[in-house]
């Protein structure tokens, strides 16, 4: 089973310019997916497409990504979201609407990972 897929229009080069906690972010969910046998499929990396109407800068700005729940049942989704909302919470960006820190969304039939321009890793970092 591979790591993780992309749809057709994603394009991985764009992973060079993430912000460097959406890769620790995505290395967890990487490690989440392959303990729990589930296909991890990237649908968004960045938002510059035209049609796309973004609620944030999140994607703009190489802070977001976007997972694919096709095949995920709803329990699973949660827990995903609850994993990385817990263990990540400082790292999240904060929602316009509600002002709390949020890394994991469901959203649209897709889960929407992100983080905040100014998160901090030093606790997660020893020298």
């Amino acid at each position: 089973m591979k790591l993780f897929d992309c749809k057709s229009d994603v394009d991985l080069y764009d992973m060079q310019d993430w912000h460097e906690a959406l890769l620790w972010i995505f290395a967890a969910t990487v490690r989440y997916c392959k303990q729990n046998n589930l296909a991890l499929v990237i649908t968004s990396l960045r938002s510059d497409r035209e049609n796309v109407q973004a609620v944030s800068s999140t994607h703009a700005e190489n802070r977001a990504i976007d997972i694919r729940t096709r095949d995920w049942d709803l329990p699973t989704i949660h827990k995903l979201c609850y994993f990385l909302n817990t263990n990540y919470s400082d790292w999240g960006a904060i929602g316009k609407k509600s002002g709390k820190s949020t890394v994991c969304l469901y959203h649209n039939n897709h889960i929407h990972i992100q983080v905040r321009r100014d998160c901090r890793m030093e606790r997660y970092l020893k020298q």
